[in-house]
């Protein structure tokens, strides 16, 4: 499977983020097939978990998605974060916080990011192991950099990971839509479990491609990198 950095043409785009204004790369609509039906209702709890990152760069601004992990710091994808000057969090009813650290995984495209005070969204399990194919998922975040939403769909399949693309040893197909924004976010079973973290989408089917539940804790353990925000 050929990989490529957002905007390339190549079989998988990673989403770097939305933003109204702003120099990144963001995704150009492409002409893939419908997996999954559009937004779905949100029940309370995977609104409460639901996180936007704000970033800011040398050269614009942009978002992605995450939620607060087991560890308490707000997980989402490393290259959400990549290049940042300051990072905020926010949940969906408005309440912001600055991240005071971020840090990057090694060994997957992860990042945790700390946050001062109290008041945080509930805690985001991850699951005790994998989900199977034929499971069903939904994805939360915020597509487009809008509202919070969900899609729903079914984990296809589990392939090797591209380390070329930072995203895991190994990595797994959702049916599920996903959209610029949702990176970062996660993928809950019907539980309620985090069982993958948003990162690619397969242009040539349309997949999802997500970080399953066994390398995000495999990650969490493994080495981590304080992330430093460039000179502008």
């Amino acid at each position: 499977m050929r990989l490529g950095r957002l905007g390339a043409l190549s079989s998988v785009v990673v989403f770097v983020g939305c933003g109204s204004t702003t120099s990144r790369d963001i995704a150009t609509p492409v002409s893939v097939p419908v997996m999954a039906t559009a937004a779905q209702p949100l029940d309370d709890f995977a609104e409460s978990i639901a996180l936007r990152v704000n970033v800011d760069t040398c050269d614009g601004s942009g978002s992605g998605s995450g939620f607060v992990g087991p560890d308490g710091t707000v997980i989402t994808n490393r290259h959400v974060v990549d290049g940042a000057t300051s990072i905020s969090v926010e949940t969906a009813a408005g309440e912001r916080w600055e991240v005071t650290t971020a840090e990057t995984a090694v060994a997957a495209d992860l990042a945790r990011l700390r946050v001062p005070g109290t008041g945080h969204p509930p805690v985001a399990g991850v699951a005790p192991a994998d989900a199977r194919s034929g499971t069903s998922v939904r994805v939360i975040g915020f597509p487009r950099g809008g509202p919070v939403a969900a899609t729903v769909g079914r984990v296809v399949d589990v392939t090797d990971g591209e380390r070329d693309l930072g995203g895991a040893p190994r990595t797994q197909r959702i049916s599920a839509v996903v959209e610029p924004g949702n990176s970062g976010g996660p993928l809950l079973d019907a539980d309620g479990h985090v069982v993958g973290i948003v990162y690619a989408v397969e242009l040539a089917t349309g997949h999802g491609l997500v970080i399953p539940a066994s390398e995000i804790k495999s990650a969490m353990s493994g080495r981590w990198i304080v992330h430093e925000s460039p000179s502008c």
